[in-house]
């Protein structure tokens, strides 16, 4: 998997509460490597 755009620091501000969510839910602690721009959210919502 690459990425054309890593996401902005606007867009990770935007998405913080998402982002939380999902690392701190999961037991497993897997680390997130799939930052593109504009794709944060619906990464985070679709696992």
């Amino acid at each position: 998997m690459t990425s054309q755009v890593l996401a902005s620091k606007d867009e990770f501000s935007r998405s913080r509460e998402v982002l939380k969510d999902y690392l701190t839910r999961r037991t497993d602690h897997a680390v997130i490597y799939y930052f593109e721009a504009g794709k944060i959210e619906a990464i985070l919502r679709s696992k």
